[in-house]
């Protein structure tokens, strides 16, 4: 699984912190990464557990421009029922493993959002 933000370089930037005070304070001691040239792409790997990602720029984190991940431990796995479920979606939509397709998520504003993939 991947996140993508996507946003305009110069005007936002994603900083992931280690833990959740960090993250609750919008803390720039301690970062893990700073990412400023945008659109950033990052992958969900092991280990399992949360990911903290705000925007370092001026009063961003505080005004809301904030993220928590949760990176499970594994991936389900597809199964027949799954492969039925997806084609007998009664709405309409494509569905794969038998969960909706990822969406939009507004992140920094109208500049950036993150699709989960």
């Amino acid at each position: 699984m991947r996140a993508v933000f996507l946003y305009r370089s110069g005007v936002y930037n994603i900083v992931e912190v280690p833990s959740r005070e960090l993250f609750d304070g919008c803390s720039m001691r301690n970062i893990t990464n700073r990412y400023q040239n945008g659109p950033t792409i990052i992958e969900l790997i092991p280990p399992a557990g949360p990911r903290y990602y705000f925007c370092g720029v001026g009063k961003h984190c505080e005004e809301g421009q904030k993220l928590k991940i949760y990176v499970a431990p594994f991936a389900p796995s597809r199964t027949q029922n799954d492969d039925q479920a997806e084609d007998a979606d009664d709405d309409g939509d494509v569905m794969s493993g038998g969960s909706p397709a990822p969406a939009a998520v507004p992140l920094l504003a109208l500049a950036a959002c993150l699709l989960l993939m």
